[in-house]
């Protein structure tokens, strides 16, 4: 279930018409799929790009393509992960215990984290 937070970038991606937005069943399906736009390339023969997007508590479902699929083979990813259960921010019980560790989660697993502020 797509997290609310990413609402108004999905519908910025369905409202342009040079993108394209796939949903997938789950996390590690997104994974996969944007490691195969990265191996079949463009025409020109460059890699190709694609974002997956998921809510934080999704990523246990992408921990295996991430590390078997994309790590090993260094693939580029780009992944978009709303963080629900930050630290010092109120949220639903669910997220106490992805939120805290959902950076180093990432980070163990050699990715490069940045963080963005959301703005009510």
């Amino acid at each position: 279930m797509p997290c609310s937070y990413l609402t108004p970038f999905i519908n910025y991606v369905l409202q342009d018409s040079s993108l394209r937005y796939v949903s997938m069943a789950n996390e590690g399906d997104a994974v996969a799929l944007i490691a195969g736009v990265a191996l079949g390339g463009t025409t020109a023969g460059a890699h190709g790009r694609g974002i997956a997007m998921m809510q934080n508590s999704g990523l246990g479902n992408a921990v295996s393509p991430l590390t078997s699929l994309t790590w090993t083979f260094r693939l580029p990813q780009l992944l978009i992960v709303t963080w629900r259960g930050q630290p010092g921010v109120a949220d639903e019980p669910q997220h106490a215990l992805m939120g805290p560790i959902t950076p180093t989660l990432l980070a163990d697993d050699g990715d490069t984290v940045g963080t963005v502020s959301h703005r009510g």
